[in-house]
């Protein structure tokens, strides 16, 4: 409703002898209710999409109000970063664009009629999971009037990201044991050898969760999947590791 609109009357009022008597009476204004922003979307279209990657961000909504600027904060994953991001023309990133806050005005927003940003050059946050936005509309580059917003919408689930250090041993030098003197060769090829991969995963490893290895290229190596796999969940000091029970299998 308009603001003139929007009041509360309030009246005492007492009745005697066929006739009402008006004791107090008092005006209050209403509260301010915000419209909410309409479908609101942000898709991870970049083609960077692990945690910590650089990457691009498209924007869609439909807005309930006239408004030139909109005003989008990353709630999750944390440390999301608009600093480096670039907004193409004509539309514009505002002075007051910062961290995981981006502002962008001369959006020209008609009521109902769905609006699209896209931000590239967007810092994914650190994590991974699935991202949480809000969204607001402002009627001028100001910032003085809120005219819509969209609190604490989900979004796409960003992927974490996963470290990985490896080392590749002949099967001599596995078992130098038996081979003292062949156990100082490299690997060679034609031969069965043993590879080792460090891997320090983002989110936490969880019952039923699956880790897929692949070797691709042209000289891609042959991967052996047997009751030589093992799998082992090393202490982030580096100072204990236990074996985890694991199955392995060979696809492709």
């Amino acid at each position: 409703p308009a603001l003139e609109g929007q009041f509360w009357r309030f009246t005492h009022r007492r009745s005697a002898a066929a006739s009402t008597r008006i004791l107090a009476a008092a005006v209050h204004r209403s509260w301010q209710i915000q419209p909410v922003l309409q479908a609101p979307v942000v898709r991870l279209v970049g083609a960077s999409q692990a945690a910590v990657s650089e990457s691009s961000l498209q924007i869609e909504f439909v807005p309930v109000s006239l408004a030139d600027v909109a005003w989008l904060s990353a709630e999750y994953p944390r440390e999301v970063s608009f600093d480096t991001t670039v907004i193409q023309a004509p539309q514009q990133k505002h002075p007051s664009t910062a961290g995981s806050n981006l502002v962008v005005s001369n959006l020209k927003l008609v009521p109902g009629r769905k609006a699209s940003i896209l931000a590239v050059s967007v810092r994914l946050g650190r994590g991974g999971g699935r991202s949480v936005f809000s969204l607001a509309t402002y009627r001028t580059a100001a910032l003085d009037q809120k005219v819509d917003e969209s609190l604490g919408f989900t979004a796409f689930y960003q992927a974490g990201r996963a470290e990985v250090s490896s080392a590749l041993r002949s099967l001599y030098a596995v078992r130098a044991g038996n081979y003292p003197v062949r156990s100082s060769l490299d690997a060679r090829a034609g031969e069965e050898a043993e590879a080792a991969f460090t891997i320090s995963l983002s989110h936490e490893l969880s019952v039923g969760d699956q880790l897929l290895l692949a070797c691709e290229g042209q000289g891609a190596y042959r991967l052996i999947a047997d009751h030589r796999t093992r799998l082992f969940l090393i202490a982030p000091d580096g100072g204990s590791e236990e074996e985890l029970p694991a199955s392995a299998s060979a696809f492709g």
